[in-house]
């Protein structure tokens, strides 16, 4: 049985169905080659300080990037029409597009224009608009990079601290003494271009030169020549301890000679820089940076007036274990009047001591010996002499017979109660201490509490 059908093409004529069967190969068109386009070729024609302008040819097209940083001119103009547009981010991203190599590097960049990604750009074109900027690329100051660029987007200006006035004064009077290539460290540092670069040297230093107060100050209390070796060594100890761990050096230092001023101290310029710089070598203090330790030693000043009534040690081989002494001494005078009266207190209790199990415990005898066991035990129990000494309270001293001026226990009794009984830093006592402290209170007649675990000192 054979299916017929009929096409209405105008004509009358049968179509057999099984003649339209291909048996062999369908040819299929073939597709149109797509037109290549010409790679950009791209080339510097205009290299003059701080200005640069490149060419992008393609095809029959030909642009030019023209930045003319003296002139705060910045454009793309089309050399078939003679069109100029503005410099966008986005227009300088199109230009850039297909080169590589280092055709496309401008005189204040490390590296070429196309290496900027998105964020970079757009701080490019922010940068070339700050007037600080211009003025840096104009005297050579200027290098940025595109990694580090990328972090500070289109706000790049507002990351440029101080004006150029400020800069310039820095110029004026670092250049002669400090010489050029050192002044445009001060320079870029001045205007917070740090983070541009990723070098401890410069990153330090921010502090340093963006205030013109410190270098004049300076240059004022220690002649040029001082102030010229002291800048110097701080670039090179900042290269050292990177990361900004010395970043407010400077500051901190002015601080110290401002307090030895005051209090009437004097101080040789040469001694007292090499001094203060000398500390930048010392360990950071906990949660604090390096120049934290010229801090410690103005404060060292200052208590040393205070506690002692003169100034003793100008230059203390470590202001951190001085200001310890210090304060030592400040405790122990503060309480001075109630030394009397404590020795009386341990004369009455004496009888309620207990010795047993290798472990002897003893009222506290006197001031000095509170303080030692507040500065052994990282405890705040100095703050119990006053009650001590009104007989408020009793402070009792646990040691182990074998070392009887070795602190171990802390132990605090109010009212024949135990409040407190800790080792350093309020850990709590062992199973055999608690247990001998409990042999004690049986044979006194005081209470131990009924839980396990007891309040820190101080609580």
């Amino acid at each position: 049985m054979h299916t017929q059908m009929t096409l209405d093409l105008g004509i009358e004529e049968r179509v057999d169905v099984r003649s339209l069967i291909v048996h062999g190969d369908i040819e299929r068109e073939a597709p149109k080659a797509k037109r290549e386009q010409p790679a950009p070729e791209f080339e510097r024609v205009l290299a003059d300080g701080a200005d640069c302008a490149f060419r992008r040819r393609c095809g029959n097209r030909s642009q030019m990037l023209v930045l003319l940083v003296t002139q705060g001119q910045y454009y793309v103009t089309d050399e078939r029409t003679g069109s100029r547009h503005e410099l966008t981010t986005a227009r300088l991203g199109s230009f850039c597009k297909g080169t590589t190599g280092d055709a496309l590097t401008p005189p204040w960049s490390r590296s070429a224009l196309q290496a900027y990604d998105s964020k970079g750009r757009a701080a490019v074109v922010a940068l070339l608009n700050s007037g600080d900027f211009r003025e840096m690329c104009k005297r050579d100051m200027a290098r940025v990079e595109a990694w580090t660029v990328s972090r500070m987007g289109a706000n790049a200006r507002w990351n440029l601290s101080g004006t150029w006035e400020q800069v310039s004064l820095v110029w004026k009077l670092v250049e002669p003494t400090m010489g050029h290539n050192h002044c445009r460290e001060a320079l870029r540092a001045a205007l917070r271009l740090t983070s541009l670069y990723g070098e401890g040297r410069d990153e330090a230093a921010a502090e340093c030169f963006r205030d013109r107060l410190y270098v004049s100050k300076f240059a004022e209390a220690l002649g040029r020549d001082v102030t010229r070796d002291l800048l110097l060594r701080y670039l090179d100890k900042s290269a050292e301890h990177p990361r900004g761990g010395t970043a407010d050096f400077l500051p901190r230092l002015a601080c110290a000679m401002r307090s030895m001023e005051w209090r009437g101290v004097s101080f040789e310029p040469r001694r007292t820089c090499e001094y203060a710089l000398s500390l930048l070598d010392l360990p950071a203090q906990r949660r604090r940076t390096r120049s934290h330790n010229v801090q410690l030693w103005a404060d060292a000043i200052d208590m040393q007036q205070r506690v002692r009534g003169a100034v003793d040690d100008k230059y203390p081989a470590d202001p951190a274990v001085l200001l310890a002494e210090l304060e030592h001494e400040r405790e122990l005078r503060l309480h001075e009047a109630s030394d009397e009266a404590i020795a009386r207190r341990a004369s009455e209790l004496e009888g309620n001591g207990f010795d047993s199990d290798g472990y002897v415990i003893r009222p506290a005898a006197s001031v000095r010996e509170i303080i030692d066991e507040a500065d052994a035990q990282h405890n705040c129990v100095a703050g119990f002499i006053d009650k001590y000494a009104r007989g408020e309270t009793d402070l009792w001293l646990m040691r182990k017979a074998a070392k009887p001026d070795e602190p171990l226990v802390t132990v605090e009794v109010r009212g024949g109660n135990v409040r407190q009984a800790f080792q350093s830093h309020n850990r709590q006592v062992t199973a055999e201490q608690r247990r001998v402290l409990s042999d004690w209170c049986e044979a006194v007649g005081y209470r131990m509490p009924t839980g396990r675990r007891m309040r820190a000192l101080g609580a």
